[in-house]
């Protein structure tokens, strides 16, 4: 996707501000006024986006025969362990866990 090096480039330099003063990020990134602004809304933030159409891509979750994960693409990178760790026990890591998971390491 376009941008997305730029993006999580960004994306760090907010994060080590943001750590070293924590009131910032709900006065800016978890402000709750921005779910009034759409174009602001986290939802439609580049990394947020890739995430979710990787997860959308590769559902539903599910194991073959020989209970292994099932991909279309037989890859066995990041997401399908995470994925595989969700099958395994998905009380304990559920699918929010499996996007957070994603997301961060992007």
């Amino acid at each position: 996707m376009d941008n997305a090096i730029k993006t999580i480039d960004k994306s760090q330099t907010y994060n080590g501000i943001v750590g070293q003063v924590p009131e910032l990020d709900y006065l800016l990134r978890r402000n709750p006024l921005w779910q009034f602004i759409p174009w602001l809304s986290t939802k439609n933030a580049l990394i947020t986006k890739m995430a979710l159409e990787e997860m959308s891509r590769r559902q539903p979750f599910d194991k073959d025969s020989a209970g292994l994960l099932r991909t279309g693409d037989g890859r066995r990178d990041l997401m399908a362990s995470l994925i595989q760790g969700h099958l395994k026990d998905p009380e304990r890591f559920g699918q929010g866990d499996v996007f957070a998971v994603a997301h961060g390491a992007m």
